[in-house]
């Protein structure tokens, strides 16, 4: 499913993570560029634990700083998730370097991608 560059913002984006949830058979989901942002942040880590044939999302290019990009690479650890792209969101040099260790193990993960 491909919903990149629709300016969803958060209502749109969390009814589309809910029904993501309910979905068994997509396996991926391109939703960049929607100003998503935390109000959302939660149901996605949601949608990359629990939705196991998923293979490739990317919620890049949205509103998620740090603390969400963390949430998610947790998430991301976790799951069955094959390609995460959290690049262009709004996050600092400061904060990744704050993060770099975390964010470096789960970037480095044998035959997956987590994209920052």
């Amino acid at each position: 499913m491909r919903l990149s560059n629709n300016l969803l913002e958060d209502y749109a984006g969390l009814k589309v993570a809910e029904a993501i949830l309910l979905n068994k058979v997509m396996r991926t989901v391109h939703i960049s560029n929607n100003k998503l942002s935390s109000e959302v942040a939660e149901k996605y880590a949601e949608v990359i634990t629990n939705n196991k044939n998923m293979k490739d999302l990317d919620l890049s290019n949205n509103l998620f700083i740090m603390d969400e990009l963390s949430t998610l690479a947790q998430a991301f650890k976790e799951s069955n998730l094959e390609i995460l792209n959290l690049r262009g969101n709004v996050v600092s040099a400061e904060e990744i370097g704050a993060f770099e260790d975390m964010l470096s193990t789960v970037a480095n993960m044998p035959r997956r991608k987590f994209l920052f």
